[in-house]
C-alpha cells in the first residue's frame, strides 16, 4: 500500500497542507520543518502518485484571475510581490495569471474587473472583496458559474467563496489590546483610528480591540474612533486635533494605514517617546519608523503570502484537485518590535 500525505502529517505532526506544500515544493514551510518531511516522506517510501502527474500533464491548464484593490498602498505592493511570484511559477507550468490593479476601494470598479475576468475565461477567481453586497451578489453569480472564488486580506464569510487567505483580523485586533493595557499599566487615553468603516479587515480589528479593550482593559479610555480613509493627511489632523482636545493621551491604535500621518504629527508636537502606538504591515517606511521609536509595535502579517497563496490554491484545487486544508487560511500574526525585526 503507498503512503499517503496525511500518514506522512500524522508522523510529523503537521498538517497536510504543510506536507503538501514540502513535497510540492510550494514554500512558506521553516527550513528545519522542511528538512524533517522530506526524511519523514522517503524513510517511509513515499512516491508521488504518477496517474496524477500524467493527468495534470494532459490537461488544459486554466486560466487564474486575480482583482487586487488598495494597489498603490504600501502593503498592497508587498502583495503583488507574492502575487508575481506566483504568476511566474504557474507561467513555468503553462497557466496564465490574469491581474487587474485597483488603486482605491471602488465597489464599481471591481464588478467591472470581475466581468472582464469572466469574459476572459477564467476558470478560477481570487480578490479582495469588501462587504458590499454587490460584491457579495457577483461572488454568487460567479461561483454558480462553476468559478471557484478565493478571497485575499479581506474576506466575504457570508458568499460562496471556497477560502480566504489572510490575517485573523478579530484575534489581531484582541491581542493590540492586550498590547496596549501592556504598554499602559496605568491605564490611559488611547485614540483608536481606522481606515473605511466598509473595508472588512479594518473593521474587525477595530472592533475587536475596542470590544476586548472594554471587556478586560477598563484602565484603557477609549476615544471616539477617527476615520482617515487610509490618507496620512488626515489620520495627521486628527491626531493633532487629539493632543489638543486631550494632552493627557497615552497611546494610539490604526487598524488601517495612515501611520505615517500619525508619527509626522506626534513628531511635530515632541509627543514621540510619550504616546505609544500600534499598527500594522511591515512596509519599509513602517520598518523606520519603528527603529526611530515613532510606532512601539508592528503586526505583520506576511503580506507575500497573502498575494502568493491564493493563485497557488486555486491552481492546486483546478489542477490537482486538491481542496484547501481549511475554510481560514490564516497567515500568523506576528508582532514586531525594533528589537526583533
Amino acid at each position: 500500500m503507498s503512503v499517503t500525505i496525511k500518514q506522512i502529517a500524522d508522523a510529523a505532526g503537521v498538517s497536510r497542507g504543510t506536507v503538501d506544500r514540502v513535497l510540492h515544493s510550494r514554500g512558506h514551510v521553516k527550513p528545519e520543518l522542511e528538512e524533517r518531511i522530506c526524511r519523514l516522506a522517503k524513510e517511509m517510501g513515499y512516491q508521488p502518485n504518477k496517474l496524477g502527474r500524467a493527468l495534470v500533464m494532459s490537461s488544459r491548464s486554466p486560466k487564474i484571475g486575480v482583482v487586487c484593490q488598495f494597489s498603490e498602498t504600501p502593503f498592497m505592493n508587498l502583495v503583488l510581490t507574492g502575487i508575481e511570484q506566483a504568476r511566474g511559477e504557474l507561467r513555468a507550468m503553462g497557466t496564465e495569471l490574469l491581474l487587474e490593479t485597483i488603486d482605491s476601494y471602488d465597489v464599481g470598479r471591481v464588478l467591472e474587473a470581475i466581468d472582464r475576468m469572466m469574459e476572459a475565461g477564467v476558470s478560477g477567481l481570487a480578490l479582495t472583496p469588501g462587504d458590499a453586497p454587490e460584491i457579495l451578489g457577483k461572488i454568487q453569480e460567479v461561483t454558480a458559474a462553476g468559478v471557484p472564488v478565493v478571497t485575499f486580506n479581506t474576506d466575504s464569510p457570508s458568499s460562496a467563496r471556497m477560502c480566504y487567505v489572510g490575517l485573523d483580523n478579530a484575534r489581531a485586533g484582541d491581542a493590540c489590546a492586550g498590547l496596549m493595557s501592556t504598554c499602559l499599566r496605568s491605564g490611559g487615553l488611547v485614540l483608536p483610528i481606522t481606515g473605511y468603516d466598509d473595508h472588512q479587515a479594518h473593521s474587525q480589528r477595530m472592533t475587536s480591540f475596542l470590544n476586548t479593550a472594554r471587556r478586560e482593559f477598563p484602565g484603557l479610555q477609549l476615544l471616539p474612533c477617527e476615520r482617515c480613509f487610509d490618507v496620512d493627511n488626515i489620520a495627521e489632523k486628527a491626531v493633532l486635533k487629539a493632543l489638543k482636545n486631550y494632552p493627557e493621551l497615552k497611546g494610539i491604535y490604526i487598524s488601517g494605514n495612515g501611520q505615517a500621518g500619525v508619527c509626522r504629527a506626534l513628531r511635530s508636537a515632541g509627543k514621540t517617546r510619550d504616546i505609544c502606538v500600534i499598527c500594522y504591515d511591515l512596509t519599509e517606511a513602517n520598518i523606520n519608523e519603528l527603529k526611530k521609536g515613532g510606532i512601539d509595535f508592528l503586526i505583520d502579517q506576511d503580506a507575500h503570502a497573502q498575494g502568493y497563496l491564493p493563485a497557488t490554491l486555486l491552481y492546486d484545487y483546478l489542477v490537482m484537485g486538491t481542496e484547501p486544508v481549511s475554510e481560514f487560511c490564516h497567515t500568523e500574526i506576528k508582532i514586531k518590535t525594533k528589537y526583533n525585526l
